[in-house]
């Protein structure tokens, strides 16, 4: 009998031995290098969805062509979208957790020998009966349970409101990138756009430039001039002249490289802009602080996402509070067995479960106060925010007044260049007239450059401005809307902003204005 016993357990831990060998087999995983043929691969295929489904670029694009284009087409904002889509499946799989656990198993059980037993007296350490068992070798069973956990339903309760609040979290950084990547393309558009205006004088320019240096440089080798110093030196003059030209024609190529990468164009694709009219002020709306100071605030994606974020510190301290009390679990199992010993194959069974985890009362004083602690830091942090949000629309404010002023008096500067290069083409056209001319279009190039710079910087501060109060050009069903249809409403959007006091005149901005007088005047009174 013991020798037989012993045999099946060396059997069975031979078997035991052989079957980890296979598992420990299969696991050791090496390193797989992808080859240069399959990085070749993928990036042909990334290649080709970069771009496909896009409308192609015909004729000249206004500054609405370029925003919609952005939209629709920019890979970040597209990335951000799918972002977006992912948080709001969480939110979605969340409120499933609150749902009844309803589990289904069957198995079939086979032993290598007969499941018996023997009984022993506890009186007399005897042998009462034979070996005998109950259960057959082979047989199959199967379980339906269905079972709520109250506290696991509470819990969840609070989760699924949490992730609510994380799927408009982010629905907002979805509208903060989308705001980003519009002011990206507006200061990109009118960067490429000046430079597309100014690029025909820059290479009439360098046509005129290399055309007196190769004159000097064949006067040099007639020797016609008497003194050869004095044409070297005008050389010099017009090599560091190309040297500038070529500067400014490096940066104009980096503005059209900037905006081809924002609405995803091919690099090799040609890009032609056309104007667009807006006035350099803004409305007299702007003109009063305060206002806008609590507009500000009360537009500011950040600021909603803080007060979200006050919304789920507050659920997770309710969630803490509910993981404290007892767990009552309700359930309901159908059993099968098929085992012929047995006397009900079928049946059923209802139970009523209370857990109480005693060691949590220990820790309960200091989970709940580090809950409330983390409640205040999100309000001290949001307070702060708060600052943050004033200083920035105010230093955008500030940005945009230097810009005007300042691009006022680059202009003054600008138009003195461009007379001083109009009457230097009215001289006799000789080497050395020619050597000014070309210095002088080159002074007036850079002030128009310098011109066009700060002219940028008031679109951008402008920019900056409106977004710092919530005004985005984009209208909410831009989704819906096809390329014409949304560079038409976004620059329809643009326009009002700087038609009188409509910038701010829509429902909600109203309402918003409303209640910051109101604000001014109960402050007033008090």
């Amino acid at each position: 009998m013991k020798t037989l016993r012993l045999k099946t357990c060396l059997t069975f831990n031979k078997s035991l031995v052989i079957g980890f060998s296979c598992i420990l087999t299969g696991c050791s995983i090496t390193p797989d290098k992808l080859t240069m043929e399959e990085i070749a691969s993928i990036i042909r295929q990334d290649r080709v969805a970069m771009y496909e489904n896009q409308a192609p670029i015909e004729g000249s694009l206004t500054l609405g062509d370029v925003l919609a284009r952005a939209i629709h087409y920019n890979l970040e904002y597209r990335a951000e979208m799918l972002n977006n889509s992912i948080s709001h499946k969480q939110y979605e799989l969340a409120k499933y957790d609150m749902l009844p656990s309803l589990a289904a198993d069957a198995g079939y059980v086979s032993r290598s020998n007969v499941s018996a037993s023997r009984s022993v007296s506890i009186f007399t350490n005897n042998e009462t009966l034979e070996p005998s068992t109950s259960q057959d070798r082979d047989h199959i069973i199967s379980k339906l349970k269905f079972s709520w956990n109250i506290l696991d339903f509470g819990v969840s309760y609070f989760q699924a409101k949490q992730e609510a609040d994380r799927a408009l979290i982010a629905i907002n950084s979805r509208k903060k990138v989308l705001n980003s990547i519009m002011q990206q393309a507006m200061s990109a558009y009118w960067n490429a756009y000046l430079a597309q205006e100014l690029k025909p004088k820059v290479d009439s320019t360098l046509i005129d430039a290399r055309k007196a240096v190769r004159n000097i440089d064949t006067g040099l080798a007639a020797k016609a001039y008497p003194s050869p110093v004095d044409a070297l030196k005008l050389k010099k003059q017009l090599v560091e002249s190309i040297n500038a030209l070529e500067s400014i024609n490096d940066v104009l190529g980096k503005s059209t490289a900037a905006l081809k990468s924002l609405i995803n164009a091919r690099s090799v694709a040609h890009l032609e802009l056309k104007g667009f009219n807006i006035e350099s002020k803004l409305p007299a709306i702007f003109d009063n602080r305060e206002r806008l100071e609590l507009l500000a605030l009360e537009q500011s994606l950040d600021v909603q996402n803080q007060m979200y974020n006050a919304r789920i510190e507050y659920n997770e301290t309710k969630k803490a509070f509910a993981r404290m009390l007892p767990g009552i679990e309700l359930s309901f199992n159908n059993h099968y067995d098929s085992n012929s010993f047995i006397y009900n194959n079928h049946w059923g069974e209802a139970g009523l479960q209370v857990s109480f985890n005693l060691l949590k009362l220990a820790s309960s004083k200091d989970t709940l106060e580090t809950a409330e602690l983390r409640e205040a830091l999100v309000k001290q942090k949001r307070l702060a925010l708060n600052m943050a949000v004033i200083t920035r629309m105010n230093l955008a404010m500030n940005q945009y007044e230097s810009s005007v002023r300042k691009m006022k008096q680059v202009e003054t500067l600008k138009d003195i260049d461009e007379q001083i290069n109009s009457m230097t083409n009215n001289t006799e056209n000789q080497t050395k007239s020619l050597v000014e001319k070309v210095q002088v279009q080159v002074a007036a190039l850079q002030s128009t450059m310098g011109f066009n710079s700060v002219q940028t910087s008031v679109r951008e501060a402008e920019s900056a401005v409106f977004s710092s109060l919530g005004l985005s050009p984009v209208p909410e069903n831009y989704l819906g809307l096809n390329l014409d249809e949304l560079s038409v409403a976004i620059e329809t959007n643009i326009h009002q902003w700087y038609s009188a006091d409509s910038a701010l005149n829509t429902p909600q901005q109203v309402v918003l204005l409303d209640q910051a007088a109101r604000y001014q005047v109960d402050n007033m009174h008090q």
